[in-house]
């Protein structure tokens, strides 16, 4: 489903105004919201068109996604196949094929879209992340399980993009 710049995110923010990120599992592979309380025009111009380098960090069956702009700056999403509500649904995400990640940049206050861009990955890095998550929900047995061992990672951007392996993707 296309989301409009400058018009609302379909879903609500539960978050109440507090920068934060969310990953929601799609048809095409997983979309990412990152809610910002702040957003200066500059960086929703790096957002939608500026330098963006992907790299995918992994650690006890959790992958991590990281996205590093320019501008605004870099973060890590980590992946939890448990935001899957089913079993059905799990399974049926980890058997697609997809290797779209749209990625949103949305005010936090007023859950405007501040800016989008969506990328491609190789089908490669997109089944290397489909089989960590399939040995997470082998190995876990929980959505708060999953939370709690990533709760217990040293999340130290620098040590994690040393050790990541660098996506490439189409624009």
């Amino acid at each position: 489903m296309p989301y409009e710049i400058g018009k609302p995110f379909p879903a609500q923010n539960i978050w109440d105004g507090q920068e934060t990120w969310w990953v929601d599992f799609t048809e095409t592979f997983f979309d990412i919201r990152y809610y910002k309380p702040d957003i200066l025009p500059h960086e929703a111009q790096g957002w939608s068109g500026g330098k963006l380098r992907c790299a995918l960090y992994k650690r006890l069956h959790i992958p991590f996604f990281i996205l590093d702009f320019k501008n605004p700056g870099s973060f890590v999403v980590d992946l939890n196949i448990y935001d899957i509500p089913t079993e059905d649904g799990i399974e049926q995400w980890l058997n697609k094929e997809g290797t779209t990640i749209n990625i949103y940049l949305i005010h936090a206050a007023t859950n405007i879209i501040a800016a989008r861009r969506t990328i491609s990955i190789s089908f490669g890095t997109a089944e290397e992340i489909r089989d960590i998550l399939e040995r997470q929900y082998q190995e876990y047995s929980s959505c708060s399980q999953v939370e709690n061992i990533t709760d217990s990672i040293d999340l130290e951007l620098e040590k994690m993009l040393e050790r990541a392996k660098m996506i490439t993707f189409k624009m």
